[in-house]
């Protein structure tokens, strides 16, 4: 693990709309701009936990990613996924 703290990088992007997250600060920072309703639901509790957990514990950074991009992804269609 490469140490902790709110700068760590992601091993790549993740693109939130306009937004592109680079590091866990950059996450934290879109998470917190949510508005309470949205940020509250449980997608995006994981993904807050995820981050937190990784920023002061030195986990790998890919839990956050993941964690963010599932709860960006909420309630989509998964690619090559039939209906």
């Amino acid at each position: 693990m490469s140490g902790t703290g709110w700068s760590r990088r992601f091993d790549q992007p993740v693109h939130a709309g306009k937004y592109t997250l680079v590091n866990l600060y950059d996450a934290a920072t879109y998470v917190t701009g949510l508005p309470p309703l949205v940020a509250n639901q449980p997608h995006w509790q994981a993904a807050i936990r995820a981050l937190m957990l990784v920023a002061e514990t030195g986990g790998p950074t890919m839990m956050a990613r993941l964690g963010m991009v599932k709860a960006l992804a909420h309630g989509r269609p998964e690619p090559g996924r039939d209906s």
